[in-house]
């Protein structure tokens, strides 16, 4: 498979007080009382944790909450840049004041040539996310588009930019994002079933993209709101040995056979593994492009993609028939 970097997202609190209307908070803080985790994370845990992580780890901040609901989250980014790592951070930048979005952005290494990244979600005029959009809200998001460099993005879920925000992106490009089904436990279903997925799967992401939580738990992926794959401890366990972990072999054993309950057998970025076969394996770029177009556009848009077949062409990675199996 292609080489993918090792990623570590940090939840700073358990719960987001921006509750949006598509996040499962609910199950969040249903399981962190379950499991006995704090809601804050300290900057001593923190630190105990990350000091275990290689350099070679992308360290991120989000996760399952808004991060700078802590209010020690700029410190603990310091500290990461501090030592040497890369960094991303993905926030609806609440919770921040003029001061400290211009604190975030002297901090992070957000230049053409940077290796950080800084992805901000904005508000749409349904309020879905329900992001606080005041007087102060507004300023910090005028600063943020101030400073937009290649490194930085921003996107919104709903049919438009919040109307108080939308004079501001009028000259900087922001990106729709749909709203997806956070593996099936997105509220928004109100109880509709998510399709399970059958046969061999493959996680695009390798599995090497996990969360750590305030308690210094570390699950498997970004989609796990329910906490349901806990693979570790880095208050108590090595970095590496996460990968190795009695909870981690459920999930690549579930992978594998359908009749293991995993959250991958709903989760919406799943790939059929022989479709991801063709995609790591084939030979040339244009085909490696072409196959990923593929998989995503049949994944978002049926029509769209049955429209535009002929341009993707049938020869290239997984076959419809195969397409059709696993994401319809």
């Amino acid at each position: 498979m292609g080489v993918f970097q090792p990623y570590l997202e940090v939840t700073t609190t358990a719960g987001c007080s921006n509750t949006c209307s598509f996040c499962p908070q609910r199950l969040t803080l249903l399981r962190a009382r379950e499991l006995h985790s704090p809601i804050l994370m300290t900057f001593e845990v923190f630190k105990e944790c990350v000091d275990k992580v290689p350099k070679t780890v992308r360290i991120g901040f989000g996760g399952l909450s808004e991060p700078f609901q802590n209010p020690r989250c700029l410190d603990m980014i310091a500290y990461v840049k501090k030592m040497g790592y890369e960094v991303t951070v993905y926030s609806t930048l609440a919770r921040l004041t003029e001061e400290g979005v211009v604190k975030l952005f002297k901090l992070l290494s957000l230049s053409p040539e940077g290796t950080d990244k800084l992805i901000i979600h904005v508000s749409s005029d349904e309020m879905i996310e329900r992001i606080p959009v005041n007087e102060t809200a507004v300023k910090v998001m005028e600063i943020a588009v101030q400073h937009i460099t290649p490194n930085v993005s921003f996107h919104f879920h709903g049919k438009s930019v919040h109307a108080k925000l939308r004079p501001i992106f009028q000259k900087v490009g922001i990106e729709h994002q749909p709203i997806h089904t956070r593996a099936g436990l997105n509220p928004m279903l109100r109880g509709r079933k998510v399709k399970r997925l059958r046969g061999r799967l493959a996680c695009p992401l390798h599995l090497i993209s996990n969360i750590l939580v305030p308690s210094g738990d570390v699950l498997v992926c970004c989609q796990d709101f329910g906490m349901k794959h806990i693979i570790g401890n880095l208050r108590t366990d090595s970095y590496r040995s996460l990968f190795s972990s009695k909870g981690m072999m459920v999930v690549k054993k579930g992978l594998e056979d359908e009749r293991i309950d995993t959250l991958c057998r709903t989760c919406d970025w799943a790939i059929n593994a022989n479709a991801a076969a063709h995609f790591y394996n084939a030979p040339r770029l244009r085909d490696r492009i072409f196959m990923g177009a593929k998989i995503g556009l049949y994944r978002t848009s049926p029509p769209l993609y049955r429209l535009l077949r002929n341009f993707l062409g049938t020869d290239i990675g997984s076959t419809d028939e195969q397409l059709k199996r696993f994401y319809s």
